[in-house]
């Protein structure tokens, strides 16, 4: 499933930025397409409906009362589903195969009670961005994440120890149910990082990590380099590490 908004607190309207000749939710749709015949995507905005709906997109409209996107796709998540994977419809490069990867992750590990992806961070201007989400894992379970350059210890000049956190969620129902009935956490509206709610709720979240990631449209600089990549060629794909 992918929970999308219009409102966008760094980039506005993102969701319907035109990226080559359509906009970035439909490249989100299509690639996730790529895997399964249908791709649910939730929204509470009309004009995001009808842009996906223009191209076939199965669409689930839902209110605005969701704070994030997890909330979102709780509010709609179909309660007989063994694992459900909420993507952040902001990838317009997402790899579909890491989709199905991670929920098969998360099915064979019954200690957790959700999953995400992490792949290296390679560059230091990247660890040090707020943009980038940054998450420290002790074997395959997630201790934190953060918009701060953590672990402290990747100051090097090319924070190779260090792991980028990339918007997919995979959830057990059951979790996703629980999470959606708490409140923001704490850390959560610190970070504006909607799985520290999770965390502090005392959820087992577990990491998978891949050996390269792909770019996610957060900012115009973002945006602009999404336009160049689909001008020039796509990117390189990523790989399980």
């Amino acid at each position: 499933m992918v929970p999308v908004r219009l409102g966008s607190r760094r980039l506005p309207a993102k969701a319907l930025s035109i990226i080559g000749d359509k906009a970035l939710i439909v490249h989100v749709w299509e690639r996730l397409r790529a895997l399964r015949d249908r791709v649910d995507v939730a929204t509470d905005d009309a004009r995001i409906a009808e842009c996906l709906a223009s191209v076939g997109a199965s669409v689930i409209r839902t209110s605005a009362a969701p704070r994030n996107g997890t909330e979102r796709v709780a509010l709609v998540a179909d309660p007989h589903a063994d694992i459900i994977v909420n993507v952040q419809g902001d990838q317009p490069f997402v790899d579909a195969t890491v989709v199905a990867d991670v929920a098969q992750w998360l099915h064979a590990r019954a200690s957790f009670d959700m999953a995400t992806v992490a792949a290296p961070l390679l560059t230091s201007s990247a660890w040090q961005s707020p943009d980038v989400v940054k998450v420290v894992v002790s074997g395959e379970r997630a201790l934190y994440f953060s918009r701060a350059p953590i672990p402290a210890q990747g100051a090097s000049s090319t924070a190779l120890s260090a792991w980028r956190h990339l918007g997919i969620y995979a959830w057990r129902f059951d979790a996703l149910k629980r999470y959606a009935e708490l409140p923001p956490s704490p850390l959560e509206r610190l970070e504006h990082l909607e799985q520290l709610r999770a965390l502090e709720a005392g959820m087992a979240i577990g990491v998978m990590k891949i050996s390269r990631g792909w770019l996610s449209v957060d900012t115009t600089e973002d945006l602009i380099e999404a336009r160049e990549i689909v001008k020039h060629g796509a990117p390189l794909e990523s790989g399980r590490a």
